[in-house]
C-alpha cells in the first residue's frame, strides 16, 4: 500500500466519523512506519513529521506579488485538503 493510500484511507475513516484527527495521525504514522520499514516508534516519526513538514515548502517566484496584487481586489481565501491540526501547526511555523 502506497503512502498516498494510507492518506487517503485514513481520511475516508475520518469522514465517516470513525477517527479523529489524533488516531488519523497515529494511525497515520504507524503504518507509515511499518511500510517504510523505519526502526522508530509512531510517535517518533509523527513529531518528525510535524516539525519538519512546513520547512519543506518552495516559494514560487512571484508568487507573493502576486497575492498581494490580487488581495488589493478581491477577498483571497485558501483551502486544503490537509488536516487542521497540522496546518495550524504549519501556519504557526510560516508565522
Amino acid at each position: 500500500m502506497s503512502i498516498l493510500c494510507i492518506d487517503n484511507k485514513l481520511r475516508k475513516l475520518q469522514k465517516e466519523g470513525l477517527l479523529d484527527v489524533e488516531s488519523v495521525l497515529y494511525k497515520r504514522s504507524e503504518l507509515i512506519t511499518k511500510h517504510l520499514n523505519l526502526n522508530q516508534s509512531p510517535e517518533i516519526f509523527m513529531n518528525y513529521f510535524s516539525n519538519n513538514f512546513g520547512k519543506t515548502a518552495i516559494e514560487i517566484n512571484g508568487a507573493r506579488n502576486l497575492i498581494k496584487y490580487l488581495s488589493q481586489k478581491y477577498l483571497l481565501c485558501a483551502t486544503s485538503n490537509g488536516i487542521f491540526s497540522i496546518q495550524k501547526i504549519d501556519l504557526k511555523l510560516q508565522n
